[in-house]
């Protein structure tokens, strides 16, 4: 089941890292998450932009899922994204994506995101 955690979010990047994060999304029968992003635009030089998974079984407490984080270094225009597929179940009640901009430009950044929930084993 796939859901779009968002379409157009913006960010301002920084010395220190402007950081985002998406709703949390139940798992309901499913014990596996993966997330795709794409950065749709940017007004001027990112650094980089990274995003990762992160897990919950109270929408209060999030822990960072380990080995689900993709850094891209913005080298080029946009549009540019990456992806994380699932490697192994994953025991929380609800996902979320973290998305973190850092610009020493402070440039504006464009993202969307999606969350894909599967069943494995």
């Amino acid at each position: 089941m796939y859901q779009t955690v968002t379409r157009k979010l913006v960010m301002t990047g920084g010395t220190t890292p402007a950081v985002e994060y998406s709703r949390g999304i139940a798992m309901d029968d499913h014990n596996a998450a993966g997330f795709e992003f794409r950065i749709i635009a940017a007004d001027d030089t990112v650094d980089q932009v990274e995003v990762g998974l992160q897990g919950s079984n109270d929408l209060t407490n999030w822990h960072a899922i380990s080995g689900a984080i993709v850094t891209v270094p913005v080298t080029d225009q946009p549009p540019q994204g990456g992806a994380w597929s699932p490697s192994a179940i994953i025991p929380w009640r609800y996902v979320r994506v973290k998305f973190s901009v850092e610009s020493s430009a402070g440039a504006n950044v464009i993202l969307c995101a999606g969350i894909e929930l599967s069943h494995r084993g």
